[in-house]
């Protein structure tokens, strides 16, 4: 019996990342490319597509493979994001970029989750869709996943509204450039500290001639994740009164891999090839995610999300922009 739960989690785990480096691959298409679809976000359409189609098919015994790579290859992949930040980069934006950051992270999920209660959503939904807009997507949406530990078609349907307003806004920021008022350097900052995705930064950040601003602010508010996820452990503790602390390590791991990358050189093959492996494994937690997340599921989560992330978006551009202006006023 051993024996075959074990093949069956190598299977599971060996499904997902085959559906993993078919997100690599399609992510390398020109149209999907220079639409700014990661293969994280691919990894999650082949993996409900997967599930949806072929769901029935796939043996119950692989489920543990797909739980291990939501769970513990989930786990790595967070704290292996920190190789992606220095505190030397966050420091180059400057005070009036790191503070547009905080002002728009909190404020973002403070609107996320007011929002979410005026449409009587669930905490869950609530917590996941308010973090994947304020910080850093769909990234954001997963590591918050960790922490709360919701149903997967929760997570999924979070995912969902940060990849489409996401993409509409790394459509919709370069048009508006020209009538902001802004410098290119100014509008870098703009877009690093409202806009979803890190791939959609650069976009967005290319079209202005600001790519670099763009993602260094973008990285700041990722260097925020840490603090985000230790607040929302706290919370989620307060709520289980008597239950024992659940302290999320792996937080403090994504800040110690973070600070290791800023005052220790390595090699930027080593680190480019760290990047390329986390991306990997946070595809591959997508994909195991996505197999497990029906459709009639998504369906009894309702329209909410895809409200409550409009209204956020709608601050995040709207209201990002005057904090932004008035920022660059008052600290340049």
């Amino acid at each position: 019996m051993k024996t075959i739960t074990s093949e069956g989690f190598i299977k599971g785990v060996g499904f997902t990342a085959l559906l993993s480096t078919a997100a690599y691959i399609a992510a390398e298409i020109p149209p999907v490319k220079n639409a700014g679809l990661s293969p994280v976000v691919i990894a999650i359409i082949l993996g409900m597509l997967a599930g949806n189609t072929a769901g029935r098919f796939i043996p119950a015994s692989w489920n543990g493979g797909f739980a291990f790579c939501q769970k513990k290859i989930l786990r790595l992949a967070v704290i292996l994001f920190g190789f992606r930040i220095t505190f030397t980069q966050i420091a180059e934006i400057g005070a009036a970029g790191i503070a547009a950051d905080v002002i728009m992270l909190t404020s973002t999920f403070a609107v996320g989750i007011m929002i979410a209660k005026v449409l009587k959503m669930d905490r869950d939904t609530a917590i996941l869709c308010a973090a994947g807009s304020s910080i850093c997507g769909a990234a954001a949406v997963m590591a918050a996943e960790a922490v709360i530990k919701p149903e997967a078609h929760k997570t999924a349907a979070a995912v969902g509204t940060v990849v489409l307003f996401g993409t509409l806004a790394m459509f919709l920021y370069p048009l508006f450039f020209g009538f902001s008022g802004m410098n290119s350097g100014e509008f870098g900052i703009y877009i690093g500290s409202t806009i979803h995705e890190v791939a959609q930064a650069v976009a967005a950040g290319e079209a202005v001639q600001s790519p670099e601003t763009a993602v260094i602010t973008k990285l700041g508010r990722v260097m925020l994740l840490a603090p985000f996820l230790l607040l929302l452990s706290a919370m989620i503790n307060r709520e289980k009164s008597g239950s024992k602390i659940q302290i999320p390590w792996f937080a403090f791991m994504f800040a110690a891999a973070a600070a290791f990358h800023t005052f220790v050189s390595l090699p930027q093959g080593l680190i480019n090839a760290v990047n390329t492996a986390d991306t990997f494994m946070l595809a591959a937690s997508m994909a195991a995610l996505g197999i497990e997340t029906r459709t009639d599921k998504i369906k009894s989560v309702g329209a909410a999300p895809l409200i409550c992330a409009a209204v956020m978006f709608i601050w995040l551009s709207l209201g990002g922009y005057f904090i932004n202006l008035y920022l660059f006023k008052t600290i340049g």
